[in-house]
């Protein structure tokens, strides 16, 4: 016979996302690790991790006092680059092609729709942002952490996103997966751009180009312009060298919303105000307010600099 967890499961396979069940109980061991990256500077004292912050991030409870399960779901984002440009061009990291947070919370709404035809509750969702979803996923049995501090999946790798499902109702909690595929490997610690994976499971933002890509404070060193490539937003290398990540099948049902392309050319680009920018994109999470507008204009100078360098024909930006 069917439970109503298997019920939930199911339905949310139908939805094209996989799902887990763990508890709402408070995050511990992930905020210590916070403090601890905060105390040895892996995350920039300007990203304002007050005590409240991380106390809040890592408790459901702050999202959901009366919360006791938490559903928490992935999507896979995954598809092929299809654009070709012959003119100087920015490459934007594959899960900011599309807004897929969007697309994630729409497919949670109709899951909790489904569930309250089942079990009434109360219900509430995030996506990107209030909580800690990598623990809670991993706690939930949806996947484990890669050395790049990334959650992989049996089906998708990493290619995912995450989202959740608080709720006052009492859900048998799944256990976390035994296994964790990295074994030996290492091939995303060695091959990180400027190294920023300092050790497993530990990421340096302050060298992560991820993280740089949209801080226009950061610190862009020598060494690391001459290795910054295409990035106009975003970096995926750990990513797109892992071996997990191989043979993963492109979705067929892509998310509907903010769209902005694989490759934005770079001269229109220039010429845009922040104004502009704004409008332009705002149905992508590139145009929200934790993205310097800025950072993105010195992303751009820098790959036409790294153009230059390399003999092409680079236009000028009146």
């Amino acid at each position: 016979m069917e439970t109503i967890c298997d019920i939930i499961k199911k339905e949310a396979y139908n939805l094209g996302i996989r799902a887990g069940i763990t508890t709402a109980d408070e995050l511990s061991e992930e905020k210590e690790k916070i403090k601890r990256c905060l105390k040895e500077g892996y995350i920039p004292e300007n990203d304002r991790w007050s005590k409240e912050k991380i106390d809040s991030f890592c408790s459901p409870a702050s999202f959901m006092r009366e919360g006791k399960s938490i559903i928490m779901a992935s999507l896979c984002y995954y598809e092929e680059d299809s654009m070709f440009s012959d003119e100087p061009y920015g490459e934007i990291a594959l899960y900011t092609v599309r807004n897929n947070y969007k697309f994630l919370r729409k497919k949670l709404q109709k899951l909790v729709k489904f569930i309250n035809k089942y079990i009434p509750g109360n219900f509430k969702i995030f996506v990107n942002g209030p909580l800690a979803e990598k623990p809670l996923a991993v706690r939930a049995g949806l996947g484990f952490y890669g050395k790049n501090s990334l959650l992989y999946t049996e089906e998708y790798g990493s290619r995912i996103i995450l989202g959740g499902i608080i709720t006052d109702l009492e859900l048998p909690a799944d256990k976390p997966l035994e296994q964790n595929k990295c074994s030996s490997c290492n091939i995303c610690i060695e091959n990180c751009p400027a190294g920023a994976i300092i050790k497993p499971y530990i990421i340096d933002r302050k060298r992560c180009f991820q993280y740089i890509s949209g801080r226009k404070n950061a610190i862009i060193t020598e060494e690391y312009k001459k290795l910054w490539g295409r990035r106009l937003y975003g970096c995926s290398t750990c990513q797109d060298i892992c071996p997990q990540n191989k043979n993963i099948i492109p979705v067929k049902e892509v998310s509907p919303y903010g769209f902005i392309g694989f490759k934005i050319p770079l001269v229109p680009f220039l010429k845009l105000s922040e104004e502009e920018f704004r409008h332009m994109y705002k149905g992508n999470q590139i145009s929200a307010g934790f993205v310097d507008f800025d950072a993105l204009r010195r992303n751009a100078f820098l790959i036409m600099d790294n153009n230059v360098s390399s003999g092409l024909n680079v236009p000028e930006v009146p």
